[in-house]
């Protein structure tokens, strides 16, 4: 979908985006958590902290996030040498520096030109996903851009946060598009009535 293609998307008034993995890579913010896990546990431990990185993000890539700090804490003993709650800080507060798809900075900037007004709205823990959006500085880039976080309503795929976010724009759901990049994104806009664009297209 390139600039003329996206002009289809003027129809909508607002555009709803999820966050990981449709705006930008979420692997880049897990991997810099990884590397400053791992940089802590080789300092504590005098080892090599690229085995303890590459642990993580090998097992990242094969298994997903499921449990994967409890794993690696007891895949290499470290009950005694680092806590949980450490583990899950790092994560959720690490400073990196994160890009949008190019793709999807065009699309941002395209449909703020035509006057379609854009929202991000995230699952995931409140603390992380509002990290994200400072390491991505998106407030900085798209001042007129507002954030939702579904944990501060319900999580999706329950439409109560899409609706809200409806009811503060005083859009009818059939003026609203969301794009985002799983079945979770899918089902909440179905539930909610609103037009759903799979995330796809703009991953580069």
């Amino acid at each position: 979908m390139d600039l003329l293609e996206y002009s289809c998307l003027t129809k909508y008034k607002l555009v709803i985006f999820d966050l990981d993995d449709t705006l930008y890579p979420e692997r880049e913010y897990l991997f810099s958590a990884y590397e400053s896990i791992a940089k802590l546990v080789a300092e504590r431990t005098g080892s090599n902290e690229r085995v303890y990185s590459d642990y993580l993000k090998n097992t990242f890539i094969n298994g997903g996030r499921g449990n994967l700090l409890d794993s690696f804490i007891d895949a290499f003993n470290l009950s005694n040498t680092v806590s949980i709650q450490e583990l899950l800080h790092i994560l959720r507060t690490i400073h990196c520096e994160l890009f949008l798809y190019r793709k999807a900075k065009v699309l941002l900037d395209y449909i703020q030109k035509e006057g379609v007004m854009a929202v991000i709205f995230t699952n995931g823990n409140l603390t992380q996903q509002r990290n994200k959006i400072s390491c991505l500085k998106i407030r900085e880039s798209y001042p007129a851009v507002a954030v939702y976080y579904a944990a501060e309503y319900e999580p999706k795929p329950s439409p109560v946060g899409l609706n809200a976010i409806l009811q503060y724009y005083n859009v009818d759901s059939k003026k609203v598009l969301v794009i985002g990049d799983s079945a979770t994104d899918h089902d909440a806009a179905k539930a909610a009535g609103i037009d759903y664009l799979d995330s796809h297209f703009l991953h580069n």
